[in-house]
């Protein structure tokens, strides 16, 4: 008997054992179900399915298959479910079927860019950044490459100063406030 196979009754089919772990459709479903691009709280696999069926006008998936498929219980979808998954998390189809190591690695980078914007101060940093010129944008970039090349202390003092700079300007505010009030 070779390995991967269980003993087989005659006439039986064999069938390879299971592999460890989930397989790689149910790895990249399990990191689509948590890049929610609303509330931060990961999709269930309730909300995928009612979202699905919802847009199809018709049951074609059910909760219970689209969990079975995320935690790697079940990994062969029709065509028509792995699209509808697809499109429901804005990837394409042949990245959650996989074999397309280039597709991968660019879908990959883009849903990294999507988890870093899920964080709060990212996500405001970005937003004021789009307010900026393209020199100004740049010069933000390069300051941000300098700080994050800085030693644990260099960065500690940044903040120390920047913090200062934010109450002196603060101060500038109110002072500028009081002589308009008094003007």
């Amino acid at each position: 008997m070779t390995k991967g196979t269980q003993p087989v009754q005659e006439g039986a089919l064999q069938r390879p054992e299971p592999d460890e772990g989930p397989g790689e459709l149910a790895r990249k479903l399990g990191r689509l179900f948590v890049l929610h691009p609303h509330d931060g709280k990961p999709y269930t696999a309730a909300d995928v399915a009612g979202a699905i069926n919802k847009r199809a006008g018709k049951n074609i998936i059910s909760a219970t298959y689209v969990w079975q498929l995320r935690v790697g219980r079940a990994d062969n979808p029709t065509v028509n479910r792995l699209k509808a998954l697809a499109e429901f998390f804005h990837v394409p189809a042949s990245y959650l079927l996989g074999g397309d190591d280039e597709l991968d690695r660019r879908t990959e980078a883009e849903l990294d860019d999507l988890e870093l914007m899920q964080h709060h101060r990212v996500r405001q940093v970005a937003y004021q950044m789009a307010t900026l010129a393209d020199d100004g944008q740049a010069a933000v970039q390069d300051l941000a490459l300098r700080i994050a090349q800085l030693p644990e202390e260099g960065r500690e003092v940044l903040l120390k100063v920047l913090a200062g700079l934010e109450d002196a300007s603060k101060l500038a505010a109110r002072l500028s406030n009081r002589n308009q009030e008094h003007a």
